[in-house]
């Protein structure tokens, strides 16, 4: 183990924390402990990866690993004899989380709250797991907790009495949420039951997490709260802009959400103060705002569509961080690395993301190791076996509620259990899919075609892999063979107008390009889709006009910058390229495609140094190997020989 930059981690996740919601907040003072973390630490944005469902991407943060790396696969998953459901558990895990690794050297942890931590692991500190407020739901209810939700099991006898009922909470409380309180008829307004439900269900994690903060040691905590889901959930989206004039309800809801963040902030300080000054504290969420549908790989709008999220927010302070440090290239699959790294641990080479050196402020040495996961000493991993609880079923009809998924609870759970186990297939050949393992994203969409023939939606995600793989003739095949109406979809459109170009037909990939850019409208990921069809059409104005169009759409949007970053090499508009691949590469760090537009703008504007770090960047990333190297040999022709002639031959180069 190497020397540790930090005593203790405080890692607190707040879900779907959003800088475009928090920003107008802090700044307008109404958030002094975020303002304060911020100011003495760093901050950045924190990329999440699809498809963004709470608990794949929580246990993303937790393990430093994709979906199919860690298992968790969905909202929830069916029991073991498929007659029934359950939130995703941490039985269903594949791998070890950042509390078992510290568990295997001998570190205490503590896990308040955080998502599929249920059964409770039996880790070297304690743990209250995500089921623990579902036992809050009815005021009138007796207090009870599923079996396996704490342990230590004797952890209930101190945390149960810290449990805030929404019959607990007082008028007072409510008023900083609804200054209005007095002149509405509260008690028949659902919104004010709704908040009050919220206020307790928010309370009692903060309670729990206080209560195993100021035990007498630990190594690692983690907290997680959903608070801003759930009130967004009730309330609707936060909107900055509103005026005098917004009917009374609006006013109502707005001043109950940021009543919400200024609760997290207020909770936020408790937090630190009760871990002190020795303890460095990481901040994430695993995404922001919605913005839309994703429709990662051309994801078709009939069945697979997913909410497309925002960037997440990252924060870090304490010993061992720079303050006033920007982030950047963050994504939540960093988390994990970044906190094994500050306490003196190993990453493994099976964890898909990197420890974030650059907020370090001290020079620490990357230390590596093949896997935790075959390391033998006890990780304190569940047992197999959970124990049935009666209102399984119950709160997985209510998450998935909760995302639009309607199934009746008098309908047939074995029923239901199967259409669960096919939804997260399809979220794991999604996660493939976004995380560039085409082959193996192949294979699932294949056995999902062949699974179901009459959804038309697999084979379009089946052709989209085959096109990024270059297997034009398996594309065109896979298309020939949906139904006609799913052929006038935009993402097919889009895969018939990139055959087009590959057969030499640039006038009808043009048509098609012209006819989508007219529905694009401000949906980002629509407009950047488009641009990359002119691109490749050799049409540059157009291509401007549309990356423009959806960066107006949103700022913090790499694939635009990167795609004006190639419209201005070729306008050979070299500041201008070199300012938007920098803008890509820094939203997003791995993304090799920016970091080799930023290489070769570099290069042509005369920054060869930069130019070089820019290619040997994106070779890290296995990408266009070739003409990466190619373009190194160049580079070094003058200064370095001998790596010239090894880049060389390494081209192919005669």
């Amino acid at each position: 183990m190497s020397r540790r930059i930090a005593h203790k981690v405080l890692l607190v996740g707040w879900e779907a924390a959003d800088w475009q919601m928090l920003r107008p907040l802090v700044d307008g003072g109404l958030m002094p402990a975020l303002a304060k973390l911020i100011a003495d630490g760093a901050s950045g944005n924190l990329a999440t990866i699809q498809p963004a469902l709470s608990p794949m991407l929580w246990t993303s943060i937790a393990t430093g690993k994709r979906a199919d790396k860690h298992g968790i696969c969905g909202l929830v998953e069916p029991t073991a004899d498929h007659t029934g459901l359950r939130p995703a558990s941490s039985t269903s895990r594949s791998c070890k989380a950042v509390w078992n690794i510290l568990c295997q050297v001998g570190m205490t942890s503590r896990v308040v709250g955080w998502p599929s931590s249920h059964p409770a692991e039996p880790i070297r500190g304690t743990v209250v797991s995500d089921r623990f407020v579902n036992s809050l739901r009815d005021a009138n209810e007796e207090l009870s907790f599923a079996p396996q939700t704490f342990h230590p099991s004797s952890l209930e006898q101190e945390i149960g009495p810290l449990c805030v009922r929404p019959s607990d909470v007082q008028m007072d409380a409510i008023l900083p949420f609804v200054p209005q309180l007095e002149q509405i008829e509260w008690k028949n307004d659902q919104r004010i039951h709704d908040l009050v439900r919220l206020m307790a269900r928010t309370s009692s994690v903060h309670a729990a997490a206080c209560h195993q903060i100021v035990q007498q040691h630990w190594d690692f905590q983690a907290v997680y709260y959903s608070a801003i889901e759930d009130f967004s959930r009730c309330f609707g989206p936060f909107f900055e802009k509103h005026s005098d004039a917004d009917p009374p309800g609006d006013a109502i809801d707005r001043n109950i959400l940021v009543g919400c963040y200024q609760f997290l902030d207020m909770m936020l300080e408790a937090l630190l103060s009760f871990a002190g000054t020795d303890t460095t504290v990481l901040l994430v969420s695993d995404h922001g705002s919605p913005r839309g549908i994703h429709q990662s790989g051309f994801v078709s709008s009939q069945s697979h569509d997913l909410p497309q999220y925002g960037f997440g927010i990252a924060c870090a302070k304490g010993p061992g961080i720079l303050r006033g440090t920007q982030l950047t290239g963050a994504t939540v699959l960093d988390v994990t690395p970044t906190i094994l790294t500050m306490l003196g641990m190993a990453v493994g080479n099976d964890m898909d993301g990197r420890p974030w050196h650059e907020i370090f402020a001290e020079q620490v040495p990357s230390k590596r190791i093949k896997t935790w996961e075959s390391e033998q000493s006890s990780a304190g991993q569940p047992i197999e076996n959970v124990a049935s609880n009666p209102r399984d079923n119950a709160d997985a009809l209510q998450l998935l509620s909760d995302m639009g998924h309607n199934y009746a609870p008098s309908g047939d759970l074995q029923q239901i259990a199967t259409r669960v186990s096919k939804n997260n297939r399809i979220y794991l050949a999604i996660a493939l899919t976004d995380s560039n393992r085409v082959p193996q994203a192949i294979e699932h969409w294949n056995s999902l075609v062949t699974d179901y023939p009459g959804e038309s939606s697999h084979a379009i995600q089946l052709a989209s892999c085959y096109q990024r793989v270059d297997c034009w003739p398996e594309c065109k095949d896979t298309l020939a063979h949906i139904p006609e109406e799913a052929r006038q979809l935009p993402e097919v459109q889009f895969m018939l107008a990139k055959i087009a170009l590959q057969e030499g037909e640039t006038g009808e990939a043009l048509r098609i390009a012209c006819e989508l850019a007219e529905q694009a409208s401000e949906n980002l990921h629509f407009l950047n889709r488009v641009g990359a069809l002119f691109l490749q059409a050799s049409a540059w104005e157009e291509a401007e006009s549309v990356f423009q169009n959806s960066l107006a759409a949103s700022k913090t949007n790499p694939i635009a910058h990167d795609g004006l970053a190639q419209v201005y090499l070729e306008l050979d508009q070299l500041k201008t390229a070199v300012k938007h691949a920098r803008s890509a590469v820094e939203l997003i760090h791995h993304f090799p495609a920016a970091h080799f537009h930023l290489g070769a703008a570099l290069h042509y504007a005369g920054h060869a140094e930069e130019a070089i770090a820019a290619f040997e960047t994106c070779l890290s990333m296995g990408y266009e190997l070739e003409e990466t190297h190619s373009r190194l040999a160049g580079l070094y022709l003058l200064r370095d020989p001998a790596k010239a002639k090894h880049h060389r031959d390494l081209a192919n180069l005669s």
